[in-house]
């Protein structure tokens, strides 16, 4: 036994030296979606346009409690009625059922969560669905967490902006480069979008691929190749709360440049987590392997992050300032961005490699057109800014931009 503890002594000296593990907080500051893909339709939910209460569905014991009411005959016939033309799973079942059924106390383990949906006026309040809702990502046990391969891709971006910036020579090369895949590709929406990719990992290759495995014998292995990435030796856990975590359904919200129509409610929904929700996750550092980038501690990560994230804000503040001050107000103590409805320019470098509002305007608007999904919405058009919306949505009668956090170290 003593030599098996001594050995174990031993290895976790050693690891103590390379990998460094940092306790981290995120803070919801605005409202965030994340969700793995997943849509569920007007069948798939149950809403009450009523008092907006939406209803997430185990679907197994959804089937049970439909068998125990002798319903699942009648259910399966709505099923085949076209989509179109039917009815919301909620008027299905309160004619069905009746609107007595549909509460916690009958349903019971059918439900798999619930919340409330805020929805902007629709024809005198008689919407009666969210459309296709995206709920949020969910754990077994059914809590709402954040993925650490979103917290990390959210690093992941920021440090190559601050790599970018960092080295100005890179950061006019691959803007000449951009450049080039776009203009030369305007009328080749796939053409261009192979260019972009190409660039992009090409970006990633300079900027991040410094680990050097030369000193190991038969060992051949490409600077392309994401094994000798740097952020190899970043790691994220996901991020849980201690606590319930409170959503609500909430709405996408355009805000515009037009004074005449500065905001566009969108009929898209999405189950979002609310302000003030904290959660905790881990980061372990590989030292050795982000000292090849610069990357020393944990605060540097979140320098880092509101580094890139103020001068994001910057660039739109330019531009959106004037009809949506109020906007940008709510999510001035965000240090990043995460989620779904964040934006192009949240998502791409492209800011990284522009220094004013009017140079990314004339790039960003070439690949938006360019792009068949995007075609319908005349991207060529824009003249103060492009994208000409960023995105937000209503919550407690107030605008707010989407997606903000805010990423801390935990005292210990």
């Amino acid at each position: 036994m003593g030599l098996v503890y001594l050995w174990g002594w031993i290895m976790s000296k050693v690891e103590t030296d390379k990998l460094v593990q940092i306790p981290f907080a995120l803070r919801v500051v605005t409202p965030v979606s994340i969700g793995d893909g997943t849509e569920l339709n007007p069948r798939e939910y149950l809403y009450n346009p009523k008092d907006n209460s939406v209803i997430f569905l185990h679907e197994l014991e959804w089937h049970k409690f439909l068998n125990r009411k002798r319903a699942l005959p009648q259910y399966e016939r709505y099923l085949q009625t076209p989509a179109k033309y039917g009815k919301s799973l909620y008027e299905w079942a309160s004619e069905t059922l009746g609107a007595h059924s549909l509460v916690e106390a009958q349903l019971g383990p059918a439900i798999r969560s619930q919340t409330k949906a805020v929805v902007k006026d629709y024809r005198n309040n008689q919407k009666k669905t969210l459309n296709s809702l995206r709920p949020c990502l969910r754990l077994v046990d059914g809590r709402v967490y954040i993925p650490g391969s979103s917290i990390k891709g959210v690093m992941r971006t920021a440090i190559l902006y601050h790599l970018l910036r960092k080295n100005d020579r890179l950061r006019q090369e691959f803007r000449r480069n951009l450049e080039r895949s776009v203009f030369d590709n305007k009328d080749d929406g796939r053409g261009m979008v192979k260019e972009l990719k190409r660039l992009l990992s090409d970006m990633e290759t300079q900027l991040l691929h410094r680990l050097d495995f030369s000193s190991i014998p038969n060992t051949r292995i490409r600077t392309s190749d994401a094994k000798v990435s740097s952020m190899r030796g970043l790691l994220c856990s996901d991020a849980i709360s201690e606590g319930p975590v409170v959503t609500q359904v909430l709405q996408k919200v355009d805000l515009t440049l037009k004074s005449d129509k500065p905001t566009s409610y969108l009929p898209i929904f999405r189950e979002s987590i609310l302000r003030d929700n904290v959660f905790h996750f881990t980061v372990t550092l590989d030292k050795p392997m982000l000292d090849t980038i610069g990357i020393t501690s944990g605060q540097q990560l979140v320098d880092i992050l509101t580094e890139y994230t103020e001068a994001l804000n910057r660039m739109l503040l330019g531009k959106f300032k004037r009809l949506h001050a109020s906007a940008f107000a709510s999510i001035s103590d965000a240090n990043a961005y995460m989620g779904s409805n964040t934006g192009f320019l949240h998502k791409t470098l492209i800011a990284a490699l522009y220094d004013t509002p009017d140079e990314v305007t004339q790039i960003v608007k070439t690949i938006l057109s360019a792009n068949k999904a995007f075609r319908k919405h005349k991207h060529y058009q824009d003249r103060d800014f492009s994208p000409r919306t960023i995105k937000a949505t209503m919550v407690n009668g107030v605008l707010a931009l989407t997606g903000g956090v805010q990423i801390s170290i935990e005292d210990k």
